[in-house]
């Protein structure tokens, strides 16, 4: 079956896949080469920027990989995810941005999705879709997730000139920056499909013993994210 992608007046046909990596020796590989393997829409290109947060180790794995759509900005000093993701998207050029982890697999076709889905509906701000856990090596999976909490996909102008990025936590901050483009009154869409497998490791932050679910950390941010939706619901945000 032949592909009909919409037709679209955008100029710069360009969507750029952004990642922060830290610990990610064993995953950034198969992350990277994930996101390198998706099929765009006719005419549109891929630009993918990897952000290494102060991981020599991380930075050695991905330096193996040769491709011209692939920049890589090493940073001497760990920063920060969210951190290392607004420094590196200030250098991106897409028209659209998708926000990704350094341990996740990319399900194939998720980008094609996307960018048709932004073409179709010019009023959106941000994308996003399900995600599954999986064991670290691929093997098993545990549950479907359809609460928007992973990584999502922002338009540029939107990103930069209204949201302003995302706040600089340890973490949670996804979930944050889609409450706020909420109350932004930013539409939005959710596509009905698997944008990609998380893994389930040590490293990553929901799972590690300072960022996780359980950790004071994330319930202060928790905590922060409510009040937040209580000024926005008074006014006073």
């Amino acid at each position: 079956w032949k592909i009909i992608t919409p037709e679209t007046q955008i100029k710069n046909k360009t969507i750029s896949v952004l990642i922060s990596a830290y610990k990610a020796e064993k995953w950034i590989k198969s992350s990277v080469n994930s996101i390198l393997s998706q099929k765009l829409p006719l005419n549109w290109n891929l630009e993918l920027i990897v952000g290494i947060d102060g991981c020599e180790k991380t930075y050695k794995s991905i330096s193996e990989i040769k491709d011209n759509r692939l920049g890589i900005v090493r940073f001497k000093e760990n920063h920060g995810t969210y951190n290392i993701f607004n420094s590196i998207a200030n250098l991106s050029t897409g028209h659209y941005l998708q926000r990704f982890d350094a341990d996740d697999i990319m399900n194939d076709g998720w980008l094609h999705r996307v960018i048709c889905s932004f073409v179709l509906n010019e009023e959106l701000n941000l994308i996003y879709g399900d995600w599954e856990s999986v064991s670290h090596d691929l093997g098993e999976i545990y549950e479907k997730i359809g609460d928007g909490s992973g990584p999502a996909a922002w338009k540029a102008s939107f990103f930069f000139e209204q949201l302003g990025g995302y706040k600089p936590f340890p973490c949670g901050a996804d979930s944050e920056a889609r409450i706020r483009a909420k109350y932004l009154s930013s539409p939005e869409s959710k596509i009905e499909h698997v944008a990609f497998f998380r893994r389930i490791s040590d490293t990553s932050l929901s799972q590690d013993a300072k960022t996780n679910h359980d950790s004071i950390v994330r319930k202060k941010i928790q905590q922060e994210i409510r009040k937040d939706i209580s000024d926005y619901e008074k006014g006073n945000k």
